[in-house]
């Protein structure tokens, strides 16, 4: 049977089975190659369309063997043409698939994929809210971390070409303010070692950071010298571990 077309320009064949489909590239890169998806994997392809709108595209490869995050959920992978899903094999997620694309994918990947600090996704590329900072919208996948006052996210503010991540006190501080939804905004920066020597995380009005080592605290670009600026409305004192991992 023919296959829908990919938004890279991609087509196939494929044979339905049971569990799942095998799929054979009829032209690009790929051309003359089959893959099969299997279930859990393939219903979730399946849900999200046969059309030249699925995020994925076709698969580029079988299923991975088993591995495990540094977080210590076993899993199982499967690459596509523009993103891949992950399955859970124990773990709060257990036997749940979730699916990452586009740059937030490839910020994944930079990142290490299921290394730390963000472990696997534990949500499918979804809507952000809407920046309180510039009214700018947004994507996010929410990534296992090491807790679940630690979590991991990545961000794509709409238009941009590039993602960036939060994860472990940073993370923590700014989605108790509401992320992106707070007068922050949206990251525009992934962690990094500030002069200062401590972690920081650069956002649309402002930034996180810590003075000490064990107080990450939100700062206002606009009010450089107020330590920490707490806008009216918010009034969290948030005291988190020296590491951010």
């Amino acid at each position: 049977l023919d296959g829908f077309t990919s938004s890279n320009g991609v087509s196939s064949h494929y044979q339905s089975f049971a569990n799942g489909a095998i799929e054979y590239h009829t032209n690009g890169s790929r051309a003359a190659q089959a893959f099969a998806v299997i279930n859990p994997l393939y219903d979730k392809w399946r849900l999200l369309g046969f059309t030249t709108n699925n995020p994925l595209g076709y698969p580029i490869e079988d299923l991975s063997s088993q591995s495990t995050s540094c977080y210590g959920t076993t899993l199982k992978y499967q690459t596509f043409e523009l993103g891949a899903l992950s399955h859970h094999r124990n773990g709060p997620y257990n036997n749940q698939v979730f699916e990452t694309h586009g740059p937030i994918y490839a910020k994944w990947g930079l990142k290490g994929y299921a290394a730390c600090p963000l472990g696997l996704p534990i949500s499918d590329v979804k809507n952000a809210p809407t920046s309180g900072a510039m009214g700018s919208t947004g994507l996010v996948v929410d990534f296992e971390g090491q807790s679940d006052q630690h979590r991991g996210h990545i961000y794509l503010k709409s238009g941009a070409g590039v993602a960036f991540e939060t994860h472990g006190a940073i993370d923590h501080v700014y989605n108790q303010m509401g992320g992106p939804a707070s007068w922050l905004g949206y990251p525009i920066s992934d962690e990094y070692v500030a002069p200062t020597g401590y972690a920081r995380s650069d956002f649309e009005a402002g930034y996180i950071t810590t003075t000490n080592g064990v107080n990450y605290q939100a700062f206002s670009n606009a009010k450089p010298n107020v330590t920490p600026y707490q806008p009216a409305g918010w009034s969290d004192k948030i005291v988190i571990s020296t590491t951010t991992g």
